[in-house]
């Protein structure tokens, strides 16, 4: 599973003794890997304004990007699960609000535990290499499957020299 979440809080953590990362990511590359792995996105920002303000920046970075509803739920992470999330730092958000006030800023981390494993790396990097009609994501998406986790997709792409940024064109 990948959350999306505007906070990560160490009751998510499972028991038993495990090595996370965070890696930050940029608000391109975090609405890549949410419109690369929507299939799995699971958006648990419980709060609606913080969920809206997510959702356009997110929106702005990739077209045709689509947020699950967000639920408040609690998240307690298994193996292979990890969390975008969308930190929020500035003032209040007013009630209502859909865009960044003044002043505010969100910071995209992934949290992920272990490595990108090879396999599903070369994996995606022989889809994109191979052409197709298909936008470079919609690409992606298809070869991966279910069992690619946001930080392989990640890797490959670092791999391609494919730059995040791509994602403001059309795809």
């Amino acid at each position: 599973m990948l959350y999306l979440s505007n906070a990560f809080s160490l009751n998510m953590l499972p028991r038993e003794w495990r090595r996370y990362e965070f890696v930050p990511l940029s608000p391109a590359e975090a609405a890549v890997l949410a419109y690369i792995l929507r299939d799995r996105l699971q958006n648990v920002i419980g709060h609606a304004d913080t969920a809206a303000v997510v959702a356009s920046v997110l929106q702005a970075e990739v077209a045709g990007l689509e947020l699950p509803a967000p639920q408040r739920a609690t998240v307690r992470l298994e193996r292979d699960d990890e969390v975008i999330i969308a930190q929020y730092t500035g003032p209040r958000l007013p009630e209502g609000a859909t865009q960044l006030p003044e002043g505010a800023r969100l910071e995209f981390w992934l949290a992920t535990f272990g490595l990108a494993r090879g396999k599903v790396v070369e994996k995606a990097i022989k889809a994109v290499k191979t052409g197709g009609s298909q936008p470079v994501w919609d690409r992606l998406r298809d070869a991966l499957g279910e069992d690619a986790r946001a930080v392989e997709v990640r890797e490959a792409l670092a791999q391609l020299k494919i730059s995040f940024e791509y994602s403001r064109q059309d795809t």
